[in-house]
């Protein structure tokens, strides 16, 4: 890989971060979406961290940080389904995307081994 576009899950998860973001709206309480927009951003983030360090170990170490903002955001977003602050079918779209990143991850953090 010559650049970090080459890796689709990053792509991924920026986009996820946009359609995050955007489905959060007028938000009623910004702590919270300020909590959802941080998770949303920090899976990519993360991706992107360990992808510019010097060692294996080290962006293994960031891409299990990634997944595990996944798994964060995939909480947060659940709740804010429930809670009426997104929609149920935005809701849906977004954790299976999360459920995709994960398993991305997962792969490429064992591929990295």
């Amino acid at each position: 890989m010559k650049n970090l576009d080459g890796i689709n899950v990053w792509n991924r998860s920026c986009n996820m971060a946009i359609r995050t973001h955007k489905a959060l709206g007028p938000c009623p309480d910004p702590n919270f979406r300020e909590r959802i927009t941080r998770a949303s951003l920090a899976v990519a983030s993360n991706i992107a961290a360990g992808y510019e360090r010097n060692s294996t170990w080290q962006f293994r170490q960031y891409l299990n940080k990634a997944n595990g903002s996944c798994a964060e955001l995939r909480t947060q977003l659940y709740i804010a389904a429930e809670l009426g602050i997104i929609d149920h079918a935005q809701s849906t779209n977004l954790i299976a995307e999360t459920l995709e990143i994960s398993t991305l991850l997962r792969t490429l953090i064992t591929s990295t081994i």
